[in-house]
């Protein structure tokens, strides 16, 4: 095994690596506005459809009288009009599944039992109408940029998604023409807003370069989309799609589908990754130009260098790096949950850490809605296509139509601490982050990029301790990752700490003895850290207040003291 030069392993020795991020903070921001106009339009579609039935109203002369409707009815919070003004394609797909959700919305408690369109006060949009004439981004399309701020104290089941703290925004809103009317559209705005975004020059393609591929039978298109899943190719999924559904995503396909299809092909090469699917058993439901296709007996079976997946009836084995398999079923929520922790160990995270987020009773019991949702597919021009988002509304609805109050609550809760983790306080917090572009490691902001991080994760998955550190000394070296992305144990492993993932004896350790460990190996950390030779972000997370561990290993903690001890630690 080569031996890694302790000045690979020092600050001295690393190299500048620049971020470069193709959407800057801004982006977080837009998707806030764009998600809390959404919210107004799902509490109002119920009472829209009460009073427009089936007839496709609205629209506007020209596209700058749409925009400015949009942001009229936006800063009125009037929830018809703002759903009135979407394209009607856009408008009809979501009408009868929010209507489902709002009602089971109000029956698990998330909205108020009287909930309608005056039940979600709170909404406070400043939205600035363009002065200028919109840009024709296309011959159907026509964008201009919308100002303001945006704020909010609307409250879901206790859980707030936008914050109560004013923020500005700043987005691209665009109107498309259908037949001789202006509509604005939330697919087209949120493509024109990443194209504006990127780093390249992009152009609209026009509505003809779409490529579509229908299929003579429901059961047919869903077993070509199963096809093109195990080949891992979107060049042959995306055209199976809904052409009235998707019609934006198969649009702007030339824009991403090269590069991330060379992107997947390059995972899949280094990976060993290959998915195999075989066996389905199909049925189709057909009313009409829709129908939903269900399928049973489905083996899938992924592979890749280090792990081994095959899940058959809803069970599932899975082996890695080398381990003897483990086989787990979805009903049994406690030897899912021990088979998760397993693996959790196995890759290097600690199990505390999932078992202190999610409660796996009320998990299964979400997932037990999914038996039997299929796949929905709809009938265009007498060929048929997957209508994906038809699937993910079934999806939701499912999990929702088994659900009870007090578990949307716990899921809440869980929520909010999974939000807290990754993205900081889901109230006040939410929608900013720090603008990383060009920021090199060791400051402010993100220690890398995606590349960089996928990298790094490949060292941890070394079988030991030892080749996972030699591993990352190359790294280091060659700039494949910053010096700053590597955990504080790989650094300075005179602390004496290796984790879980690599030293499974820790976990065999009394309540006593598994503290002093961690007391002692956070002493020689925070050493490291004064000196300058770590920083803080380096501290392994398992050595982060020893204080909250309460006397108690986190692997023989149960569910109730884990979250405490998994809350404490974020606290600090």
């Amino acid at each position: 095994m080569p031996q890694v030069p302790p000045r690979l392993l020092s600050p001295a020795s690393q190299r500048a690596v620049v971020v470069v991020t193709p959407l800057k903070s801004r982006w977080p921001k837009i998707v806030t506005a764009i998600a809390l106009v959404a919210a107004l339009i799902a509490a109002g579609v119920y009472a829209l459809t009460s009073l427009l039935g089936s007839e496709q109203a609205g629209g506007t002369r020209t596209p700058e009288e749409a925009i400015a409707r949009f942001v009229r009815d936006a800063n009125a919070a009037d929830l018809l009009g703002v759903l009135d003004i979407l394209v009607p394609s856009e408008r009809e797909a979501w009408i009868d599944p929010l209507k489902q959700m709002f009602v089971d919305g109000r029956r698990l408690r998330v909205l108020p039992g009287t909930a309608d369109i005056d039940a979600l006060r709170g909404a406070d949009l400043q939205l600035t109408t363009p002065t200028e004439a919109a840009e024709m981004v296309a011959p159907d399309a026509a964008a201009a940029e919308v100002r303001g701020s945006v704020a909010s104290s609307l409250t879901f089941g206790g859980f707030n998604p936008v914050g109560t703290t004013a923020r500005t925004v700043a987005f691209r809103v665009v109107a498309v023409r259908d037949g001789a009317r202006w509509y604005i559209s939330v697919w087209h705005s949120l493509a024109e807003n990443l194209r504006t975004h990127s780093l390249r020059q992009l152009s609209w393609p026009s509505t003809q370069s779409a490529v579509t591929l229908g299929s003579p039978t429901p059961i047919e298109a869903v077993s070509r989309m199963l096809s093109a899943i195990e080949a891992l190719s979107l060049k042959e999924l995306i055209p199976l799609l809904d052409p009235v559904d998707a019609a934006v995503l198969q649009r702007v396909a030339p824009w991403f589908l090269d590069g991330t299809q060379q992107a997947l092909d390059e995972l899949v090469r280094r990976s060993g990754l290959t998915l195999r699917l075989s066996d389905p058993q199909f049925v189709a439901t057909t009313k009409g130009n829709n129908s939903t296709v269900t399928f049973s007996d489905l083996q899938i079976v992924a592979k890749s260098n280090n792990v081994n997946v095959s899940i058959r009836d809803n069970c599932g084995i899975f082996t890695s790096y080398g381990q003897a398999d483990t086989r787990e079923c979805l009903g049994d929520a406690e030897g899912t949950r021990d088979a998760l922790e397993q693996q959790l160990v196995r890759l290097g995270v600690a199990p505390v850490t999932l078992r202190g987020i999610l409660v796996y009773d009320d998990v299964r019991r979400a997932l037990d809605g999914l038996k039997g949702v299929g796949v929905a597919v709809h009938n265009v021009g007498g060929q048929w296509y997957v209508d994906p988002t038809g699937t993910v509304v079934r999806l939701m609805l499912g999990m929702l139509s088994n659900g009870t109050p007090d578990e949307a609550q716990s899921l809440a809760d869980d929520l909010r601490t999974l939000v807290s983790l990754v993205g900081g306080d889901p109230v006040e917090g939410a929608g900013t982050q720090p603008d990383v572009t060009n920021s090199r490691p060791g400051q402010a902001g993100q220690p890398g990029t995606v590349d960089e991080y996928g990298r790094y994760t490949e060292c941890l998955a070394k079988p030991t301790f030892d080749d996972a550190r030699s591993c990352m000394g190359e790294g280091i070296l060659n700039g494949r990752f910053p010096r700053t992305m590597v955990d504080g144990s790989f650094l300075a492993p005179e602390c004496g700490w290796r984790g879980s993932r690599f030293d499974p004896s820790i976990a065999r350790l009394s309540g006593d003895s598994y503290v002093r460990l961690v007391r002692g190996a956070a002493a020689c950390m925070k050493v490291r850290i004064s000196s300058g030779f770590l920083i803080a972000s380096q501290m392994p997370f398992e050595l982060v207040r020893s204080e909250c561990l309460k006397g108690v290993n986190p692997s023989r903690m149960n569910a109730t003291q884990a979250k405490e001890y998994f809350n404490c630690q974020l606290a600090g």
